[in-house]
């Protein structure tokens, strides 16, 4: 997923992706050890362990993402690995695919809240 960072203090930045699209699940039942509702890198760094940060907490509209010694301005974007992706998938219309940092098409979820 890829969010906006709209707010920081001295320990987080504040995200435009909460509850309502992270979903407030940490993860399939019975991992242990993991901390958190996903992992955050700056846009341009994606899954590099040394940008590595954690979503900490949510509300229903904004993230609260672990600083861990990162510093990004309001505006910069994030992208996140979220812990329960079956969850995130029913949650958003679209998913925009991205190919070396472009995105190169658009798909439409069709079945989306269609859970009864």
């Amino acid at each position: 997923m890829l969010a906006t960072v709209v707010s920081a203090n001295q320990d987080y930045f504040i995200i435009d992706s909460g509850s309502k699209t992270l979903s407030s699940d940490q993860g399939a039942h019975g991992i242990a050890g993991m901390e958190g509702y996903g992992l955050a890198y700056p846009a341009d760094r994606f899954q590099d362990k040394e940008v590595k940060m954690v979503v900490a907490k949510l509300s229903e509209e904004h993230g609260f993402v672990k600083r861990n010694g990162c510093d990004l301005s309001v505006g910069s974007q994030v992208r996140i690995v979220p812990n329960h992706s079956c969850t995130v998938a029913n949650l958003l219309d679209p998913y925009l695919v991205v190919r070396n940092d472009e995105v190169v098409d658009q798909w439409r979820v069709a079945a989306r809240g269609q859970v009864h």
